[in-house]
């Protein structure tokens, strides 16, 4: 008895019970635990500004200026005119619907050039699940304009049912049925080049259309 009781105290003396490892459950909060001490290889330092790493006996140079983007990278903005020609291809098909012209918003510009440079090195048809109503388009040869775009979508006029709403079989209708959903007043657009080859172009609309069940030339506004 008396040497059971002198082994456990010297297990104490040489390993005392951590704090830092020992749990309360009145507390409110669960305490965390310390990694061990031992590790199978020591931490490394934090670097110092005055002098270099270990194993790096000359200083890094400096870094260099960062590059400036492909050009297949969309610009920050469309020139006037290739907006008005965007404008243009989107009212005319509303004009024949006697409904309001759609206004260039420099928002969903912006929301368009960011996916569409997601895009670039996939350029996967994908839409980006936003707040808005997305069109896109893509396109094997280079010379397609978000203009060409705009008035293929329009072209899809042929294909919808006006009288029972829907497409006809087989074919896609909803670019048009965005395009004229008369309650949308705000669009813009983007184009970017991809990577290896083809054209990426969206255009996003707010607010957005093409909700089950409605029809795009009635208003829906409370």
């Amino acid at each position: 008895m008396g040497i059971a009781l002198l082994f456990t105290l010297s297990l104490l003396l040489f390993f005392p019970l951590s704090p830092l490892a020992s749990t309360n459950s009145a507390l409110p909060y669960r305490t965390s635990v310390r990694h061990p001490i031992s590790r199978p290889r020591p931490l490394p330092r934090r670097p110092n500004a005055n002098r270099p790493p270990p194993h790096h006996p000359h200083p890094k140079p400096p870094p260099r200026k960062p590059k400036k983007p492909p050009r297949h990278l969309p610009k920050s903005h469309l020139p006037q005119s290739e907006i008005k020609q965007i404008l243009r291809a989107h009212n005319d098909a509303r004009a024949h619907e006697s409904e309001p012209f759609y206004v260039w918003d420099e928002t969903l510009a912006n929301y368009s050039r960011n996916w569409a440079i997601k895009r670039i090195y996939d350029c996967r048809m994908v839409h980006s699940d936003g707040p808005y109503g997305e069109n896109i388009f893509l396109a094997v040869k280079d010379h397609w304009t978000i203009a060409k775009a705009v008035r293929s979508w329009v072209n899809e006029e042929k294909y919808y049912n006006k009288k029972t709403n829907v497409c006809k079989p087989g074919k896609m209708c909803g670019h048009y049925t965005q395009i004229v959903w008369r309650d949308t007043v705000d669009v813009g657009c983007a184009r970017a080049k991809c990577a290896k080859r083809g054209i990426f172009i969206m255009c996003c609309y707010y607010p957005p259309g093409n909700f089950l069940d409605e029809n795009p030339f009635a208003s829906h506004n409370q």
